[in-house]
């Protein structure tokens, strides 16, 4: 598992775009969380990559686009400390109150299926901050229907064995609420996928 300071904490995205994809040091790691949700709106005031979509205008969505597809890319990359610099910017853009609902709408549409695949993460913290912007999504977008052909079954397979796969015990209490989530969202389509989903439970 991790220590109490590892589960609250992230880096701040000024931190993570000076790693530049490098793997931290350890004197970096514990940063409280007011400064993970730090504004995605002040990225373009810091240094090196920090994601640039709040600095991007409003009716910019092609900028965004290409923009988002990096972001894809870097979440799926074989280095674990790009796909975690990745998921702590989607995770801080999730979570601030700045972001543009239209913009989280987008960004979300371009991440949701490449969280999902994080679940799978071999490494723990990549897991749970993959969780932890799923959760924060579904507490503000409204279009989540594509999502359950791929999240069930992702779900059944890192909870419903046992033992669990997936071995922390704090990622398996975020997989339930977002499982819980999802059918309190989508009560009607969640009934075909019942079985499934009893298993996890």
């Amino acid at each position: 598992g991790m220590s109490p300071s590892q589960k609250t904490g992230g880096m701040s995205l000024g931190a993570l775009s000076q790693m530049g994809g490098k793997a931290p040091s350890s004197q970096g790691k514990i940063v409280e969380t007011a400064e993970l949700k730090v504004s995605v709106m002040n990225a373009k005031d810091m240094p090196g990559r920090g994601l640039p979509l709040g600095a991007l205008e409003l009716e910019d969505e092609e900028g965004r686009e290409a923009c988002l597809e990096r972001e894809v890319a870097l979440m799926g990359s074989d280095e674990a400390a790009k796909r975690r610099a990745s998921l702590s910017r989607i995770l801080n853009l999730a979570q601030s109150p700045q972001t543009h609902p239209a913009v989280l709408s987008q960004v979300w549409d371009a991440v949701s299926l490449e969280l999902l695949k994080r679940m799978a993460d071999p490494v723990e913290r990549c897991r749970d901050m993959a969780m932890r912007a799923m959760l924060a999504f579904l507490d503000r977008v409204t279009a989540i229907a594509h999502m359950l052909p791929v999240a069930v079954p992702c779900l059944q397979y890192r909870m419903g064995s046992l033992p669990p796969e997936e071995v922390s015990e704090e990622v398996r209490l975020l997989l339930l609420l977002v499982l819980s989530r999802i059918v309190t969202l989508l009560p009607k389509q969640i009934g075909q996928y019942i079985e499934a989903v009893e298993t996890v439970l």
